[in-house]
């Protein structure tokens, strides 16, 4: 954009310039659908992606992955982040199916109680599962009884 050259719709959208397009005349629609949808998304989300890459770029490596690492954990402990999270695996269990039919794991690991809805729907009972939080929490939330569950911090220490 900052030499001037001009793209058409196709090599914008080829290139990630674009991640939408529509009609001529629905362009303003779309645009007010996108801001919408955008307006539901926690705050604490859109603060760290406003401000944390910035920041991130100019820090040293180590000190980089660092920040990134606690961005993340802020996000995700909030309780909305939870909430759109199950959300979209209970949205998207069919594609989660989708991929366990097309290679059989040995093993599943999920990092989080979260995805304890999606494991119960698609994973068959006779592939262990390594959860990264308490097996009671795993339970607590859906896992069928029978699957072979188990927590990753006991794998550490056993």
């Amino acid at each position: 954009m900052l030499t001037g050259r001009g793209f058409d719709t196709d090599e914008a959208e080829h290139i990630g310039m674009a991640q939408y397009r529509a009609a001529d005349s629905a362009g303003l629609a779309k645009g007010i659908a996108l801001a919408q949808r955008m307006a539901t998304i926690a705050p604490m989300s859109n603060f760290v992606v406003m401000h944390a890459p910035p920041r991130i770029a100019v820090q040293a490596q180590s000190e980089g992955l660092f920040t990134a690492s606690l961005m993340a954990a802020a996000v995700q402990s909030r309780p909305e982040a939870h909430v759109r999270l199950c959300a979209f695996f209970e949205r998207h269990a069919c594609k989660v199916q989708h991929l366990l039919s097309t290679a059989a794991p040995g093993l599943v690991f999920a990092s989080g109680v979260a995805y304890a809805k999606a494991i119960a729907a698609a994973v068959p009972a006779d592939v262990p599962e390594i959860l990264t939080e308490s097996l009671t929490a795993a339970a607590a939330t859906g896992v069928p009884a029978g699957c072979d569950v188990r927590a990753f911090g006991g794998l550490l220490f056993n």
